[in-house]
This record gives C-alpha cells, sequence and structure tokens, in this order.
C-alpha cells in the first residue's frame, strides 16, 4: 500500500501541471481584457451576453450531459461511440436553433435589443461549444490534462486578441459575435491535433438506433439526473446578466456580464482544471478513504485559490474601471467588490459536487445546487437590502 504522504504528493503533483498551463492563460487573458473593452460599450457586451446566453445553454445541454459517461465509461470502443452519437446530436440541435433564430418574430428580437443576424450566430456558436466540450471529455478520460488546459487557454487568450483586433477595424456586436465563433474554432483544432482524435459523425440511420440504446439505457441517468441539475446550475450563474437587460437595458446587463466574464475565469477554469483531475482520478477509484482524502485536499486547494485569488482581482478590477474608461465600465468594479464573497463560494463548491457524479449520488445534487443558489440568492438579497446594490 502506498504511504498517505506520499499518495498525498502524488495527488497534488496531478494538480501542479495543469493548474500551471491555466494560471498563465489566465494572467495572459486578464492582462488583455483593459485593452478588449477599451473599443466597445456595455450596450455591445449586453447584447453579447443575450446571444452567447443561447449558445452556451444549447451547446454545453444538448449533449445531454453525456461527456460525463465519455470520462466514467470504462470501454474506449463505446466511449468512442458516444463521443460521435453527441457530435452527431450538436449538429441537429444547431440546425434547429438556426431555424428558430430564422424564423423567429421580429418582436422577440425588439424585446431582447438584438439583431435578427445577431441571434442566427448563437447555432455555429453552439455546436462550437458542445464540440469542445466533447473533445475536452475525451482528454480528461486519457487524463491528457495539459492538452484539455492549452486548448481552453487558446480560447480564452485568442477571444481577446480577436476583439481587440476588431475593435480597431470595426467594434460591433457582430465582431464579437465572429470573435466568439473563431476562438472556439481555434481550441477545437488544438485538441483535435493534440489528442489524435478526429470529430466524427453517426449516420442518421445509425444514430436513430444508438439513441435509445444510449439514453433509455444504459447511460440514461446521466441525462435524467445530471441534465436537469446542470440546467438549474446553469441557469442561477448565467440568467442574471439577461434578466437585468430585460428589466434594466443593455447596458447594466453588458457590466454585469463582464463581471461574470472576469471572475468566471477563475471560477470555471482554474476551479474546473482541479474538478477535472478530481473526477478523473476518482471515476478510476474504487477505495472510499482515498477518495474522502481527495476530496479534502481537493477542497483545501480551492480555498487557498479563493482566498488568495479572487480579492485581489476584484480590488484590480475595480480601480481599473473607476480610474480608465472615463467612468464606462464603473459600474462593474463596483458589483465585482460586492459579488466576492458569493464567487468564493461557487468557486469552492461547483467542483466538489462532482464527487457525488462519481460516487452515483447525483440525485443530491439538486440538493447541493439547491442550497449553492440559495447561498447566492441570499447574498444579492443582503446587498439590496444594505443599499450596496
Amino acid at each position: 500500500n502506498e504511504y498517505p504522504s506520499r499518495r498525498s504528493v502524488r495527488v497534488m503533483g496531478e494538480f501542479a501541471s495543469p493548474l500551471v498551463v491555466q494560471i498563465v492563460g489566465y494572467a495572459i487573458s486578464l492582462a488583455l481584457t483593459p485593452l478588449a473593452i477599451a473599443f466597445y460599450t456595455p450596450a455591445e457586451f449586453g447584447k453579447l451576453a443575450v446571444v452567447l446566453y443561447v449558445a452556451n445553454f444549447v451547446g454545453g445541454y444538448s449533449g445531454l450531459r453525456l461527456e460525463w459517461a465519455v470520462i466514467n465509461e470504462h470501454s474506449q470502443r463505446i466511449a468512442d461511440l458516444l463521443m460521435r452519437f453527441a457530435a452527431t446530436l450538436l449538429f441537429l440541435w444547431g440546425a434547429a436553433l438556426f431555424a428558430v433564430a430564422l424564423l423567429a418574430p421580429s418582436e422577440l428580437y425588439n424585446l431582447l435589443a438584438i439583431e435578427r443576424g445577431q441571434a442566427m450566430m448563437a447555432a455555429p456558436i453552439a455546436v462550437a461549444i458542445g464540440l469542445g466540450i466533447f473533445q475536452q471529455s475525451w482528454g480528461i478520460r486519457e487524463q491528457a490534462y495539459r492538452d484539455v488546459y492549452l486548448s481552453r487557454n487558446v480560447v480564452m487568450v485568442s477571444r481577446q486578441v480577436l476583439q481587440i483586433a476588431f475593435g480597431m477595424i470595426l467594434p460591433s456586436v457582430l465582431m464579437l459575435l465572429v470573435t466568439e465563433l473563431a476562438a472556439r474554432v481555434l481550441g477545437i483544432l488544438v485538441i483535435v491535433r493534440r489528442l489524435g482524435k478526429p470529430l466524427e459523425v453517426l449516420p442518421l440511420g445509425h444514430f436513430l438506433k444508438q439513441a435509445k440504446a444510449a439514453l433509455l439505457r444504459r447511460y440514461g441517468h446521466y441525462t435524467k439526473v445530471a441534465l436537469p441539475s446542470s440546467i438549474v446550475d446553469f441557469a442561477q450563474s448565467e440568467s442574471l446578466p439577461v434578466i437585468l437587460l430585460l428589466t434594466h437595458g443593455p447596458e447594466v446587463g453588458g457590466a454585469f456580464w463582464l463581471v461574470q466574464r472576469i471572475f468566471g475565469l477563475p471560477v470555471a477554469l482554474i476551479g474546473t482544471v482541479v474538478g477535472d483531475v478530481f473526477q478523473g482520478q476518482m471515476a478510476r477509484q474504487r477505495d472510499r478513504s482515498v477518495i474522502v482524502k481527495q476530496l479534502s485536499q481537493t477542497a483545501a486547494l480551492l480555498t487557498l485559490f479563493a482566498v488568495v485569488l479572487l480579492p485581489a482581482v476584484a480590488v484590480a478590477f475595480w480601480f481599473l474601471t473607476q480610474k480608465l474608461y472615463n467612468g464606462t465600465w464603473a459600474l462593474s468594479g463596483e458589483i465585482g467588490l460586492y459579488l466576492v464573497p458569493a464567487i468564493c463560494l461557487q468557486f469552492i463548491a461547483s467542483p466538489l459536487s462532482r464527487s457525488l457524479i462519481v460516487l452515483k449520488r447525483m440525485q443530491y445534487k439538486y440538493i447541493f445546487d439547491g442550497a449553492l443558489f440559495l447561498a447566492l440568492a441570499s447574498w444579492l438579497a443582503a446587498t439590496q437590502i444594505l443599499g450596496l446594490s
């Protein structure tokens, strides 16, 4: 048996390399942010938020959470079949989304303060997001964490670089959407090349035949339990900018959305690194005592990052938004300061919830997500009551 101290060193070593990759990418992206927003207004980012809300929802969940099945499935042949099944499903959902955007009434676009052409961009972006998620799940399955996070860094950094480039030429909502699509495609190309796992789809007849086997039999529990829980998680973390846009206009929605993007980087990237490695290790671990030890180590690492990193980022972000841009982005800096406690909680809690998936206690994830939602909602309510919002 492995001594606990040696096991701890090995577990922490698994985190170290991908964390370094992600921290470097995050630092570069953060350094580029002041330039990346300089050419745009909060209203333009508010409209971008609406389109990306739809794209992230469709791209993130039209695969029905089968990316978790790809990670946990022991048979490589079946995991490969799940990859092709999901890719086919993503393209079908993308075509449906494009048709909806094309045929939706003008009144809807007037309500959302966006144009039809902008809305139609949600379809290709959604497909790119979904394909990226499943390619990354294959990388996690193979424990090729550096390749997964290199791909994510390419998306993150190229997005900022392209925003700056297009902003100097023709700043607009459409250019922001083109930037998002281009960055996602670049990320897919990088991970496909690194993993040697090409994008493949199933013939329609084979797809329909596999749908029943994949969804209603062996892997139905991922969809039945994990998908609703994930949708609740998405709604609580991503809906507020859209709600603010509808109630207070694109400027306020865009200001809040920028806060989510700035703080979403460490939450979704550094936190996800730890969560991915944690889930990848637990999926192959049968010793409950080792799982509990890994859980405590992961919680300690996430807490350290939350306490050290996030408040510092909030203060720096507030300072920049107050001193630069003639006050255009000042509201974003203030929002960032008020939300630090809630963001720290989300940073720690979300990756740890994956233990419920590996332990096949996914029904408890509803309780977990509900508690997290109530905590975040309570903090926002407290800022309102105290006159801080």
